[in-house]
């Protein structure tokens, strides 16, 4: 290389690689179109001359990566991360979800439904544990990860089907997904004493007090300083959700910064600062029109995802995803609402609806579901409007700007994301 002294440091320190570039940005769809290209953008490759070898659309949630996932009680939070996480590992092979579900909110009956998976496919990619679980055993749990991807790189190490930045194959681990659901129930191990009857060692229980609520935050810190440059090096995605406590002020003309940017002034979440400032991403949901059988042909409500913060897209835009209770986030509705919105979707009846450009093609609104699967030509005339309007709302980076622009993607690269 041109630069002496890089190269001599690259070379001399090639075993720690202390001087090594970070590995490229690699992300994962999640199977929500909209969610996954607003969330994303296009990686442009280019040769050492600087010209562009190709562009490929890096869409969904970045491997290697702490993401927050807040909201009201009963906003689907938790389905969105199950059936986020099953997606970001369906295609690999070693790749397996681990969901720490201290609420004790969900089962395996549940977690099938929302994901699709066989029995064999949870049994080899979804660990549900609702046992006592203390943040000193998460941490256990993602070293021990960490520990058996180093030692055994050859096992589960892929190449991403783009090369990064500057023209190069990228290598990486294969996705494991952490969810953590949830920060309020994340506590540290409790002291021991020896008890004075029997000489057992027992726990020692303390009431939630300001102080203990403090010692939490403090050790919830370190938890997350300490697997920050880990979770990145061995692609280690992890799911934290967490709730938003509405604050009562005594004095109605008192003024408080909130503790994010978008969030209420009355609104502010448990855990202290760490949850924030060392998450990549930060999801607000707001739940909001039910949906009814007889009105929409299924019981549930739409989910505004907001994105308080995200290091790969613009903060402050939201995606909308259609929540069904008994399927959770129903991916053709999402599409179909998504269409709607943006003033696609024609036909006065319910039953004779049709997407512009391709009138020909009539489905029933109430049924859209199944004949967004059973029926190809739907299917084909819903992705033929969605997948141009979404490429071009990305952003990529040209003559040193954001900009938008029509975007000559990969086909191959484009069918992969949407083989659901």
């Amino acid at each position: 290389m041109a630069n002496r002294l890089l190269g001599r440091l690259r070379e001399k320190n090639k075993k720690s690689g202390l001087f090594n570039k970070t590995s490229a940005h690699v992300s994962y769809p999640t199977g929500f179109l909209n969610f996954d290209f607003a969330n994303g953008y296009v990686l442009q490759s280019r040769d050492s001359n600087d010209e562009l070898i190709g562009e490929f659309p890096n869409i969904g949630i970045t491997g290697g990566s702490f993401n927050t996932v807040i909201g009201r009680s009963g906003s689907a939070k938790t389905t969105a991360t199950v059936q986020w996480g099953a997606e970001i590992v369906r295609p690999f092979e070693n790749g397996f979800v681990m969901h720490i579900d201290l609420e004790q909110s969900t089962h395996y009956t549940r977690i099938r439904n929302l994901t699709g998976y066989s029995n064999q496919e949870l049994q080899d990619k979804y660990v549900l544990k609702q046992e006592k679980c203390y943040m000193e055993d998460i941490f256990d749990m993602i070293m021990e990860v960490v520990n058996e991807k180093e030692a055994h790189k050859e096992d589960y190490m892929y190449e991403a089907p783009f090369t990064n930045e500057f023209g190069e194959k990228i290598k990486l681990y294969v996705p494991t997904v952490f969810i953590l659901d949830s920060i309020p129930g994340m506590t540290s191990r409790p002291e021991t004493k020896k008890d004075k009857e029997t000489g057992a060692m027992i726990e020692v229980r303390e009431m939630e007090t300001s102080t203990a609520a403090m010692r939490n935050a403090k050790n919830l810190k370190n938890f997350y300083m300490q697997l920050m440059p880990l979770v990145k090096q061995y692609n280690i995605i992890i799911f934290a959700i967490n709730h938003i406590n509405s604050n009562i002020s005594i004095n109605p003309f008192e003024k408080k910064q909130p503790q994010l940017l978008y969030l209420k002034m009355d609104e502010s979440l448990p855990g202290g600062s760490a949850p924030i400032y060392y998450a990549n991403n930060i999801f607000k949901f707001i739940s909001h029109d039910k949906a009814t059988e007889e009105k929409n042909g299924f019981n549930g409500f739409t989910v505004d995802v907001q994105f308080l913060k995200s290091r790969t897209a613009p903060a402050g835009q939201i995606s909308t995803l259609v929540y069904d209770q008994n399927l959770g986030f129903d991916r053709a509705r999402t599409m179909f609402n998504y269409l709607n919105e943006n003033g696609l979707i024609g036909g006065s009846r319910k039953n004779a609806r049709y997407v512009q450009g391709h009138e020909d093609v009539k489905f029933n609104e109430l049924n859209f579901t199944d004949e967004f699967y059973s029926r190809p030509e739907v299917r084909n005339a819903v992705m033929d409007v969605m997948v141009p309007m979404l490429q071009n709302k990305m952003f990529r980076i040209e003559n040193g700007e954001f900009t938008n622009p029509e975007l000559g993607v990969n086909e191959n690269a484009i069918d992969s994301i949407l083989n659901m």
